[in-house]
């Protein structure tokens, strides 16, 4: 039998709920950037049915909607396999009835938690029925997708469990600055970040390139979104002389990263730069995007 992932990253939540949905949402957009070992998985929010998610992986991240009071968009991060949730906190994680603070306190006395077990939460604001994310939490997604890469480089470099290696700026139960719309610039994810994780090598650059492409993709849904249409017919890019990636392999993850989105079908015109001396060498421009009328 096959061994399982080293890390498993879980997305919980129900998108039918507004933001309950964002922890799926997340889980969606690392999928085009987790680098080999991890795997990402969906779940409902059940908690019973959570302790099956990460079971037999070394470590596992949770990302989940939270309901403590703070302005949403906020994102905290704790340890959960240190110890309990934050009382403040704990109530608040259990936005689907038997939620991720009981499964995680039932998993302990059962002794069915990961190795390591880091939660991030994103603080939600608007819980009624309906799709779609409000406004400062869709504008928090960003940081969160950098919170939760960060984190599989640290699990990644601290190989078997013990204490996590120093950390570079996001301390246990800390919230940071919740989103306006879209995801500000925040001295704590800055942009493209290179995170710190030797057990990767050559990982760590294809981290980097991963994180432009879904950069890209998250403008060509926004334009796609500000036209008001429902799919893009094509999407024109131009790679950077020193971008590091190859056509051939640009399109594996363009259609990985489009896929299920408005931009699944759409057509990739590609233009590569040869000027290393370009301000943007080593950038992959979106150049033109266009929709369907």
């Amino acid at each position: 039998m096959s061994a399982g992932p080293a890390i498993v990253v879980i997305g919980v939540g129900n998108p039918l709920r507004r933001d309950d949905g964002v922890g799926s949402r997340v889980a969606r957009q690392i999928e085009a950037l987790a680098p080999p070992g991890v795997e990402v998985r969906t779940h409902d929010g059940g908690g019973p049915g959570l302790m099956d998610a990460w079971e037999g992986v070394s470590a596992a991240v949770v990302v989940d909607a939270v309901s403590s009071g703070a302005p949403a968009g906020t994102i905290f991060r704790f340890d959960a396999g240190a110890g309990p949730l934050p009382a403040h906190l704990r109530a608040a994680c259990s936005t689907h009835g038997f939620g991720l603070d009981n499964a995680v306190e039932l998993a302990r006395a059962l002794d069915r938690l990961p190795g390591r077990l880091i939660v991030v939460g994103v603080e939600g604001g608007d819980f009624s029925r309906g799709s779609g994310l409000s406004g400062a939490v869709e504008g928090a997604v960003e940081g969160a997708v950098e919170a939760v890469m960060k984190e599989i480089g640290r699990l990644a470099a601290s190989g078997p469990p013990g204490p996590f290696p120093e950390d570079h700026g996001m301390p246990d139960e800390a919230p940071l600055p919740p989103g306006e719309g879209r995801a500000p610039a925040n001295p704590r994810f800055p942009g493209n970040v290179k995170w710190p994780c030797p057990a990767f090598g050559a990982e760590r650059r294809n981290m980097h390139e991963l994180s432009l492409i879904a950069d890209l993709m998250r403008k060509v849904e926004s334009i796609a979104a500000g036209e008001k249409a429902a799919r893009v017919l094509e999407v024109k890019v131009r790679l950077g002389a020193l971008a590091h990636i190859s056509p051939e392999h640009f399109r594996d993850h363009f259609a990985r990263a489009a896929r299920g989105t408005v931009a699944e079908d759409a057509r990739l015109r590609i233009e590569r730069s040869e000027d290393d001396r370009d301000p943007h060498a080593q950038d992959i421009l979106l150049e033109s995007v266009t929709v369907a009328e």
